[in-house]
């Protein structure tokens, strides 16, 4: 998954302002998990209830 590929599903609830998704020091390889941040708190507030615990893609 690329920050990129974050914004379409997350866009949907405001301006994403920056996508960071945590990377493993050794291998590379992606935590599972990544942190949004949006323009406007209400924003971040209804994506976080929309999105939690979705997995994506799919």
């Amino acid at each position: 998954m690329r920050t990129e590929d974050l914004h379409g599903p997350f866009g949907e609830f405001g301006p994403v302002k920056d996508v960071y998704l945590p990377r493993d020091y050794y291998t590379g390889e992606p935590h599972g998990f990544g942190c949004m941040q949006y323009v406007e708190p209400t924003d971040a507030t209804e994506g976080k209830y929309q999105m939690d615990s979705q997995i994506l893609p799919g």
